[in-house]
């Protein structure tokens, strides 16, 4: 069974969107990336089942309480040196052709968790630079070296593609050596959606460290609630600061926060934060083991906090 944790936040509640985060495992050399996918099935699952007996509601899957599942960067296809050399080193079309069939495969598993559960479904991917069927048209042997991008889909409950964010800030410290595979995403390519009455956005990994990338999402145009930041992070040099960094792009924006990262020892520590942190409001973060960390984004205490606090009033003026 998903281990899962849960932070409630309030009790009296106005409107609400429980989010999962998966800390799934990165995918090692002898699983498949359909397998993988597989796992992450089975763990929303369990969760949904679990939050459901724990709010004392049916363990039918169409009573799902879960709004919103977040899987960790290019999960479940995996962040690791094999995957990157299995599937983005080639100059063949047959194995673009052959990633692409993988993803689909992923996807269809992703399209019927998002249906039976009723729910947003949020997962890794890599998506090809140019235009496929531009890509077919020329000879075999192509050189299509850094025609990927690091991208994170969301589906919506009808299991039909509603978003996808590429991400902008590679990067090439610590553990990460990322332009040697991918091509960063673009400025008009930030984005965000809507997860019934609340407006998410996300970024991946190390767009935290740009202040602005999350001040655009919070800002007049997108006016997000919640910032999603699916990663992979290693326990590099980077690792300690990115709690910090979390919680202050949570306060800064006002907004809900919520960092996935893979689970086992080198990873780990996903971590959902409310918009403001104090004694009484520490962020809520997991250990190493593969579980499910439950948020619940939380209008009514959104909008006190925005009352009470000028960061948000600033950013709309």
């Amino acid at each position: 069974m998903t281990t899962i944790s849960t932070y409630e936040g309030c009790t009296i509640l106005k409107e609400s969107l429980t989010i999962a985060a998966v800390q799934t495992p990165l995918r090692s050399e002898s699983i498949a990336p359909l397998e993988a996918a597989r796992v992450a099935e089975r763990m929303m699952r369990d969760a949904a089942k679990e939050v459901n007996e724990l709010r004392g509601t049916s363990s039918n899957e169409n009573q799902n309480q879960i709004d919103l599942f977040i899987l960790p960067e290019l999960a479940p296809l995996g962040y690791s040196e094999y995957t990157f050399s299995e599937f983005l080193m080639s100059s063949t079309m047959s194995d673009i052709d052959l990633l692409v069939q993988i993803q689909k495969d992923i996807e269809s598993v992703f399209v019927k968790v998002a249906r039976d559960l009723n729910a947003f479904v949020s997962y890794g991917a890599v998506t090809i630079k140019s235009d496929y069927d531009d890509i077919k048209q020329r000879i075999d042997d192509v050189n299509i070296d850094h025609a990927f991008k690091i991208s994170q889909v969301v589906l919506n409950p009808e299991g039909e593609q509603l978003s996808r964010y590429d991400k902008i800030h590679l990067c090439n410290y610590g553990d990460c050596a990322e332009t040697r595979f991918f091509n960063p995403g673009t400025i008009d390519n930030i984005c965000s959606f809507k997860c019934r009455e609340f407006n998410v956005g996300i970024i991946i990994c190390a767009d935290i460290r740009d202040p602005m990338l999350c001040r655009s999402l919070a800002g007049s145009k997108h006016n997000v609630d919640l910032i999603l930041q699916p990663a992979a992070f290693s326990r590099d040099l980077s690792f300690r600061t990115w709690k910090s960094f979390a919680e202050t792009r949570a306060v800064e924006n006002s907004v809900y926060f919520c960092g996935i990262n893979y689970s086992g020892e080198n990873y780990g520590e996903s971590i959902f934060i409310r918009p403001w942190v104090d004694e009484e409001n520490e962020p809520k973060i997991l250990g190493i083991d593969s579980s499910v960390l439950i948020g619940k984004v939380e209008r009514n205490y959104l909008d006190k906090i925005r009352n009470e606090m000028p960061f948000h009033k600033r950013l709309l003026n």
